[in-house]
């Protein structure tokens, strides 16, 4: 595998929206479906991650809640990251199914969340899959 995998906890909820005024615009969320399931042998790499819904942008932590904003609750997730320039992100998604399976972690079957953090002028795609 080329992506370190990683569980990760979640400790408050991450808040997006793409209407709210003063969006941290250096973050933002797609929420993905997956489309692999443990009985599937051979999936295709692009069934990973199906379907986006872009989310928008981070909400400040001092933000009253918004009439459309999602939100990344707080949890347990395998987790892993990549460079959102070099990394291939299907890979990174498919490197961490195969270490749920490894592991005998059962994963959320539907959502996947990614969020996209760019600081110092380098963007990281970080991939979210909820641990049940």
């Amino acid at each position: 595998m080329k992506f370190d995998i990683k569980k990760l906890t979640l400790y408050k909820n991450l808040r997006y929206s793409q209407t709210a005024e003063n969006l941290n615009r250096d973050e933002s969320l797609m929420i993905y479906t997956n489309g692999v399931f443990k009985n599937n042998m051979n999936p295709n790499k692009a069934d990973y991650l199906k379907e986006p819904v872009d989310c928008g942008f981070a909400l400040p932590p001092d933000c009253s809640e918004q009439p459309k904003e999602t939100v990344l609750p707080a949890g347990q997730y395998l987790f892993v990251q990549g460079n959102a320039e070099k990394d291939d992100m299907a890979t990174a998604a498919e490197d961490l199914w195969l270490e749920s399976l490894w592991q005998e972690v059962e994963l959320d079957p539907q959502q996947v969340f990614v969020r996209y953090v760019t600081e110092d002028g380098r963007t990281v795609f970080q991939i979210f899959r909820k641990i049940l």
